[in-house]
């Protein structure tokens, strides 16, 4: 992961370095729906637009769709143990 950022906080990198790049991707998309609804919803109260209160509600609804996403990679990944051929149905299962 460090071709995308240069990290100088170990911490930060040990984090990444653990995850796949599928993974990472399901967080980085949950990371920016959530700053995605956070603005929404200022704009939302200064404005007193129910529109955007509306996409904001819809964008915090992404987060779950989002959610399953993460959960699915992660046992997707995961080597097989009891199942012979592995978890990787679990991906398309969930999605």
């Amino acid at each position: 992961m460090e071709y995308f950022f240069i990290m100088k906080n170990n911490t930060i990198r040990k984090l990444l370095n653990g995850l796949s790049g599928r993974t990472w991707a399901a967080m980085l998309a949950m990371g920016v729906v959530v700053i995605l609804v956070v603005l929404k919803v200022i704009v939302s109260i200064i404005s007193r637009s129910i529109s955007i209160s509306a996409q904001a509600m819809d964008s915090f609804l992404d987060l779950f769709s989002i959610g399953f996403t993460t959960v699915a990679v992660r046992m997707s990944v995961t080597p097989a143990d009891e199942h012979p051929f592995g978890h990787g149905k679990a991906q398309p299962l969930m999605s």
